[in-house]
This record gives C-alpha cells, structure tokens and sequence, in this order.
C-alpha cells in the first residue's frame, strides 16, 4: 500500500504523471509514479492542483482533501471508487455529476463532507459502516449495493434511493428530496420525503419510520411498500403535497405499523405471513384485502372495491373493516374483534363470514352468504342482518341487539353449540334446521324447512306462520325450561318432545306428536295452551323418569301407550 499525493499542477486521476510519492509541498513533488490502485491512500492537499476523474475505473484505498483550494471535476458517466475514508474540503470546488462509490468488502469508512455536496450520484458498496462525520448532501441518488450500516448523528440527503441490499440509517435520517425510491431489500430507520418531485417504486421497510410532509409524491404503477418489522409511516392526508397514494402493500413476518394519518392503498393489501399490526390511521382500499396471515389493530379499513378473503384458517382479520361501494367476501374469511360494516356490496355465493371472537355487525346494506360463530362469543349488531346462506354456531354464543337475524339457507349448531339472542329474533326462511345445542330467545320459521332436533331454552319462542315444514324421523324437540310453541296447525307435526328441567311449555295452536313424551328426573313440567280446548294430540307413550312430572291435562287428548310407565296427569 502507497500513499500518493497529487502535485501541484493537478491532473487526471488516472494519469500517473498527477501523482507523487512525496509528501514534501515544494519542486521535489514531482509526478511519475503508477495510477492509484485500490490500495493506494490519496492525498489532494492545500500544495495540490486541481484533479479530474477521467474514467469509470477511478480507484483509491481513502481519500483526504484536507486544505485543499482547487476544483475536483467527476463528470458523468466518470466514477470514483473509495474503498476507506473520504474527507472533502471546504475551499475545494466540486463540479461532480459522476459516480463516488464508498466502501468495498468489509472496510469501515467515514465520511467527512466538509459542507459541500456532491453532485453526482452516491454508491455505497459492502458491507463496512459508513459513518458521517458530517452532514452528507448528494444531488443525485442513494444506491446501496451491500448490506451495511450508515452511523454518525448527521443528515444524509439525497436526490433518490435505490436499495438492492439491506440499508440500515442507524443515526439521525435519510432525506430524499428528489428522483426514485426504491428498493427490494429492508431500508431500516428513518426516511424523510419533502421538497421535490419524488417518485416512489418497490420498497420495503425493515424497522423504520417514513414520513412525508411536502412535496409531489407518486407511486409507480403495480409496485409494492413491503413492510418486514415494526415502522411508522407518516403522509399528509386528503391528497396534495406530501401525500402518498400506495399501490400495493404487502406484510411478511409480524410487523406493528402505525399510520399516523389517514392512508389510501389504490390496489391491494396482502399479509403474506406472521400475524400484523396495523394502528391508528385509515386506511382506505381500492382492491383485494388478501390474509395469508392475520390482521389486527385500531386502524379502520375502508374498502372501494376488491374482495376480502383467506387461504386458511390463520388469515384472521381483527380490525375495523367497512365496505362503501361494490366490495365482496371471497370464500371463507375469519373476523375475531373489530366492527364490520356494510353500505353496499356484492353477494359472493360460496363466501363464509366465520366470526371467532366478540365482534359487532352493522350490515345492514351488505348480504352476507353463509356465516359461522365459533367458540364462546359474543356478537353484537346494530342493524338487521341478512344471509342468504347458512347460520351455524359452534360455541356459546350470545347475539345482543334489538336488530333481527334472517337466513335463508338454515341454522345448525351440531349439538355443540348454543345460541342465546338477548333481545333480537332469528328468522329461519329456508334450508335445514338442527339446534340440539339449543336456542335461547325468539325464533321464527317461514317456507320450505326441514327440521332436525331443537332445544329451547329459558322463555324462548318458536314461532311458524306460513310454509311447508318437514321434520326428520326420529328427531326431538327438547325443552329446557320455560317455553313456548306458536306454530299453525298442521304445518308440524312433532315426532318426540322431550323436558329436561321444570317449567311451562305453552302450546298456542293445536300441534300433534306423532312420537314419544319423555321428563327427566326432577322435572316438573306443566303443558298448558292458549286454546280453550284440548290440543294436543299425541300417538306415542310417555315416559317420565324418577320424580320427573307432566301436567298437561288441560292440552293432551288422546293420549296412547302405557306398558306400566308411569304417567301423572293431575
């Protein structure tokens, strides 16, 4: 390794005649040795002369302007590469459109800026950190070749940023002004977006803040913001200057992002893997809300258009989400918490709502498919609620809200769920019926139904006015406690009806039983109908269990079996 000095009459950098191995600032600084190699120390001093990059193949180990007072040309498409240390000089003159590379391997450099800037564009190559010793402006853009590190508490700003390698600002901030950002590995800290014109491709955020307060920002056609960790994203809202329209945006691994303002995605938001965060802020969609992962936090998305889906089970979404226009569900999405509310929309006929945690529905203006409750939650609604699918439970679930439930496609909770509506109705107009989980509340069926088992329970209603009901052999209707059947004559006929606990089942209409009567033990269960006459007919026997008691001589007529079963009728 040599230390070369420039003499005093200046020259091309790769002429050897500009460069002398004498340190001495007089006549005996003569050039003549060999051109500078990349490990070679340049010194251009206040003794040197003025120097030109006079190829794309410039080279130097460090480079040192300590005092020096004449003019620096890098003119494009000239390069200069440093593999160490740079330090300008403040009574130099730059006239630099050309490229400085710092860095090679793992060489640590700093870089001493001296106040000026440089004009060209900006490499930074290996992996070495490359710490500013001052603030640090380039005209032309940022590109980041190997994965390093940029330290030292002074602004870097620059017209541009591509990264194809992970980019850690560690101190102070990256200040675009100007021309592309861009980058397909993590840029990590804090980037600022002001000034200029500033065009925004494929980026993707590590841990970082960006933010944006001024300036004409656009986001190129089809490309994607990836977030990869935790970070801040800050633009003004409402459009005009600073604000950022995304057009796609995309989550690996589990990053918490906080939209400090309220944010427009023209495309579609995508959560790759992991489980994100996304808080405060709006974030209005004008695509497809795709979860490969889950979704959660206090931001409100709003969404144009697109289609809302999973590819699995893990895509759970636990935000706000509000559809405004044509948007639909796709296949089966999964909501745990949040409120989910519908203006307009498109029925997608194959689409489930599976809801897997407390969650409210204001859906009044969006038709639901088929959804689905599981485990022991609570929803709550504050507008009517239509499916023209399936509603099924799988868990305790509590329906609050005076607003009623109409599907169209049945209810079934497979004997392992239960479904208690506090103040609301459920009205079943189609499709299957089994509830020997039980239902809790006020429920009515109308048209074309096949029954299954049902349980009712405490001061629950099962009312029928209209339709063709069918009830599957061998089923049962089972009452928990206090109950009541308003079903017009002949449109059921019951095939077993079964008591588990003591309480009055009220019939108001004349009903037959075509099967069985049976009371648990220590029932005390007492018949009674709203008809001045006896109107229950029944064609099975009747089995009372222990102490278990059936009054309903003022509704069974016809009574049949025995077989020495005990029967109480007072």
């Amino acid at each position: 390794m040599a230390t070369l000095y420039a003499i005093n009459a200046g020259g091309n950098w790769n002429a050897g005649a500009t460069w002398s191995t004498t340190a001495t600032k007089d006549g005996t600084r003569t050039g003549g040795v060999s051109v500078p190699t990349i490990s070679d120390a340049c010194i251009i001093d206040d003794y040197s002369g003025s120097v030109t990059v006079d190829s794309s193949a410039c080279v130097c180990a460090s480079l040192n302007m300590t005092g020096h007072t004449g003019t620096f040309t890098c003119a494009s498409p000239n390069k200069l590469a440093v593999c160490g240390n740079i330090t300008l000089a403040a009574g130099t003159t730059y006239t630099c459109t050309g490229e400085l590379t710092i860095g090679n391997s793992t060489t640590t450099s700093t870089i001493t800026s001296a106040g000026k800037t440089w004009g060209g564009t900006l490499v930074f190559a290996g992996t070495g950190i490359k710490t500013l010793a001052a603030a640090l402006t380039v005209t032309g853009s940022l590109t980041v070749t190997g994965a390093c590190e940029c330290a030292g508490n002074f602004a870097l700003t620059c017209g541009g940023y591509t990264g194809s390698a992970a980019f850690n600002r560690s101190a102070n901030v990256l200040a675009v002004v100007s021309g592309t950002v861009t980058s397909t590995a993590a840029f990590t800290g804090t980037m600022t977006l002001a000034t200029g014109a500033i065009e925004i491709g494929n980026l993707t955020l590590g841990v970082a803040t960006l933010s944006a307060a001024s300036g004409t920002i656009i986001t190129t056609v089809d490309t994607t913001l990836t977030l990869t960790a935790n970070a801040t994203i800050t633009a003004v809202a409402g459009g005009g200057a600073g604000s950022i329209s995304w057009k796609n945006v995309s989550t690996t691994g589990s990053p918490t992002v906080v939209w400090t303002n309220a944010t427009y995605i023209a495309l579609d938001l995508t959560v790759l893997s992991g489980a994100a965060t996304f808080n405060t802020g709006t974030i209005r969609l004008g695509g497809d809300l795709a979860l490969i992962g889950s979704l959660a936090g206090t931001s409100v998305i709003t969404m144009d258009d697109g289609m809302w889906y999973a590819t699995g089970a893990a895509g759970i979404l636990s935000n706000s989400l509000t559809f405004i226009s044509s948007g639909t569900i796709g296949g089966s999405v999964y909501y745990q918490t949040g409120t989910l509310t519908g203006y307009a929309g498109v029925i997608a006929t194959d689409s489930t709502l599976n809801i897997v945690g407390a969650c409210t529905l204001h859906v009044h203006d969006f038709p639901l498919n088929n959804v689905a409750v599981t485990g022991t939650t609570t929803v709550t609604i504050t507008e009517a609620v239509s499916m023209t699918g399936a509603f099924s439970v799988a868990g305790a679930t509590t329906i609050t809200g005076t607003f009623p439930i109409t599907t169209s496609g049945g209810y079934t909770d497979a004997g392992t769920g239960s479904l208690t509506l506090t103040t609301g109705t459920l009205a079943i107009t189609g499709g299957s019926v089994s509830a020997a989980g039980g239902i809790t509340g006020l429920v009515t069926m109308a048209n074309t139904i096949t029954l299954g088992n049902i349980k009712l329970g405490a001061a629950s209603k099962l009312t029928c006015a209209t339709g063709a009901i069918t009830v599957t052999p061998a089923t049962t209707l089972t009452i928990a406690s206090a109950a009541e059947v308003d079903v017009v004559q002949g449109l059921i006929t019951w095939q077993n009806v079964s008591h588990l606990a003591s309480g009055t089942l009220t019939w108001t209409k004349p009903t037959v039983i075509a099967g069985n009567i049976a009371v648990s033990n220590g029932a005390a269960a007492v018949w009674t109908s709203t008809n001045a006459t006896k109107s229950v007919w029944h064609g099975g026997t009747i089995t009372l269990t222990g102490t278990g008691t059936l009054n309903g001589s003022s509704v069974l007529t016809a009574l049949s079996g025995g077989g020495g079963l005990s029967l109480t009728i007072t």
